[in-house]
């Protein structure tokens, strides 16, 4: 059961080539980023994978022992479950907030990164959906 609950959480992960995919958009693909540039624009990615790894480990199984004709150890050994599963549910959700922040950020800065298309009075967005569209001709350097 818990392998289907684990694929609530992939949205999360699925957050990541989104991302890049934003930044590229921004930045165009001829753009080589520096060391400080490229730390910069990967730290959200990291903090999605770690709150999706969060998320996952909150729901894997976990060895208890209890004895079932004692209720209270029952209880006992369903609360700790619980506790477990909400603490990595809000630790999960705690960085993936920061991922999103640090991702707007991210994207932000990448749309603010002087590129060769940028040069030309263009956005590097608008060339490279002109490209596609056939209606400019691709920049050359």
């Amino acid at each position: 059961m818990w392998p289907a609950r684990i694929a609530e959480y992939l949205p999360t992960a699925a957050a990541i080539p989104t991302y890049l995919a934003l930044v590229g958009l921004a930045v165009g693909g001829e753009y080589r980023p520096s060391v400080g540039d490229g730390i910069i624009l990967l730290v959200a990615p990291g903090l999605f994978l770690v709150a999706s790894a969060l998320f996952a480990l909150g729901y894997l199984p976990v060895q208890r022992r209890f004895s079932l004709d004692l209720p209270a150890e029952v209880e006992e050994a369903r609360a700790g479950t619980i506790r477990r599963r909400y603490r990595f549910a809000t630790f999960g959700f705690i960085v993936f907030a920061l991922g999103t922040t640090w991702a707007i950020a991210g994207v932000t800065y990448a749309l603010s990164i002087e590129t060769p298309a940028k040069d030309h009075g263009q956005s590097a967005g608008t060339v490279i959906a002109g490209v596609a569209l056939g209606q400019v001709a691709a920049p050359r350097s």
